[in-house]
C-alpha cells in the first residue's frame, strides 16, 4: 500500500518494521506502551516513570482540531529501537488529564504534533 506516513499500534512496532517502511524513505508513527524502556543520559526507566521527570515547563502549548495540547518531545534511545522521536501529549492545558507516548521516525520532519492528535481522534487510541 503506497502511503507518505504508516501508522500503527504498539503491538506491532518493532525494529525490524521501522527499519522496513524506512528503507522506502516513509515516515512512521506509533503508540509507545506505558512500560517500554528508554534510555536517557545513561538511566534506564520505562517510558511512563520518564513522564514523570518531566518538568512542565518543558511542555509547549499546541492548538489542533479545536484543542489544545501540551506536547514534550525528544529523540531518546528507545530499547530494542534505537534513537527515534518520542512524543509525550497531554489533552489538557493544565495537564491533570491522561496523556499519551507516540514514536515516529527521526528523519521524518513533515510529521507534526497536529498528525499525531488527528490520529489519536481517528484510530480511538487509548491513554497510557
Amino acid at each position: 500500500m503506497a502511503a507518505e506516513n504508516y501508522v500503527f499500534d504498539a503491538w506491532y512496532l518493532s525494529r525490524e518494521q521501522a527499519d522496513h517502511i524506512g528503507a522506502y524513505g516513509k515516515g512512521w508513527i506509533s503508540r509507545l506502551k506505558a512500560n517500554r524502556i528508554i534510555n536517557d543520559q545513561n538511566r534506564r526507566m520505562s517510558i511512563k516513570r520518564f513522564e514523570t521527570t518531566l518538568p512542565r515547563e518543558s511542555f509547549r502549548e499546541i492548538n489542533e482540531l479545536d484543542k489544545t495540547y501540551r506536547v514534550y518531545s525528544q529523540v531518546l534511545d528507545v530499547n530494542k529501537l534505537g534513537k527515534v522521536r518520542v512524543v509525550v501529549c497531554y489533552d489538557s492545558q493544565n495537564m491533570d488529564g491522561k496523556n499519551n507516548a507516540k514514536l515516529k521516525n527521526t528523519e521524518d520532519t513533515n510529521f507534526t504534533i497536529g498528525d499525531t492528535a488527528a490520529i489519536d481522534k481517528e484510530r480511538g487510541w487509548v491513554s497510557l
